[in-house]
């Protein structure tokens, strides 16, 4: 019953979203409902099988976009890495000297996802609370002032489109086979976003070597996207939102550092290569991969450009993690 409510509140959300004309209703209508609704004691027990199962479909749509080749981006590989490295690092220093510990601050800096972050922050004694809680805030920032930019920034250049024709049926029996194996086979390893990244690695892998096109219906996409974005609204408990006035300064001093910077890279690699300026606000967004490729498809970015980077940005943090930990913390 939580899941027929729970798809009900994120079907308003976005058709109230789409009649405001506002970007992305599919992933920021949910994510604003889901969230008031959370805030004002709605508690809903969604099945655990819904987050992978909507992230292995979100992964084989990505897959389906995922057509990109890394020769020729090393350089801004290696500039977006530096920066994620760099930026933390400042932020990070900025946030002792407002008051939080070297522990807390180090890993509310780090621009990676919730969940790992806050893993391993454990392991430093870190007071994970405010950690997710300042993550929180990076992820709802960034989802909120993003679109705008993007979409406005789409106006202003040539964005990417993606074209192709339905297959037949045994295609995409073989497209929803490769990415349930993918999926697992990833989730077998431990890696963070498996069910993502899997059925994204394995479908392209796979329409790239059968040289295929094929088209997602697009209400299914729809359908998809409002269920992640419902998710996403999910990790907004009313504890969370109520404990923003006490972390408010270090809020806003986060946000502006870490959001601030990745809008200044966007534009330093739009300035430097033949991209267009939605696909770089988009690569170097500070926050989860999902719906920052999920946004791209939207703005008809180059979903697949956009989802390297934002697996480089939580390769990074997961890798570097732990030993940057040991050196700030030493420091």
């Amino acid at each position: 019953m939580d899941l027929i409510v729970f798809y009900l509140l994120c079907i308003a959300g976005w058709q109230c979203f789409e009649k405001l004309k506002l970007p992305t209703p599919t992933i920021l209508g949910p994510l604003v409902v889901i969230s008031m609704a959370s805030f004002f004691g709605m508690n809903m027990a969604i099945p655990i099988w819904v987050k992978p199962v909507l992230s292995t479909l979100m992964g084989m749509i990505m897959g389906l976009r995922f057509n990109v080749k890394l020769k020729g981006m090393i350089k801004e590989i290696l500039l977006v890495a530096g920066w994620i490295i760099t930026a933390s690092w400042v932020t990070a220093r900025l946030l002792v000297f407002l008051g939080l510990t070297k522990e807390t601050a180090l890993f509310s800096a780090l621009p990676g996802g919730i969940v790992e972050v806050s893993l391993i922050a454990m392991s430093f004694d870190a007071d994970t609370f405010v950690v997710a809680l300042l993550h929180s805030s990076r992820l709802f920032a960034t989802m909120l002032i993003i679109p705008f930019l993007a979409k406005r920034a789409c106006k202003e250049s040539t964005c990417i489109a993606v074209e192709g024709e339905l297959s037949a049926k045994r295609e995409w029996l073989a497209i929803i086979i490769v990415s349930i194996v993918s999926s697992v086979l990833l989730t077998l390893t431990g890696m963070p976003a498996s069910n993502l990244l899997g059925p994204m690695l394995g479908v392209g892998l796979y329409i790239r070597v059968r040289d295929i096109k094929l088209e997602v219906n697009r209400n299914f996409q729809n359908y998809v996207q409002i269920g992640v974005g419902g998710l996403i609204g999910l990790t907004a408990t009313r504890e969370s939102i109520l404990g923003i006035p006490d972390y408010l300064i270090p809020i806003i001093c986060l946000n502006i550092m870490l959001l601030g910077s990745s809008l200044l890279l966007g534009f330093i690699l739009h300035k430097t290569t033949a991209w267009d300026l939605t696909t770089c606000f988009l690569a170097t967004a500070p926050a989860g991969l999902t719906p920052i490729v999920i946004l791209a498809m939207e703005l008809e970015a180059d979903s697949g450009r956009v989802a390297v980077f934002q697996i480089l940005r939580l390769a990074t943090v997961v890798l570097f993690a732990p030993l940057e930990g040991y050196i700030f913390l030493s420091g």
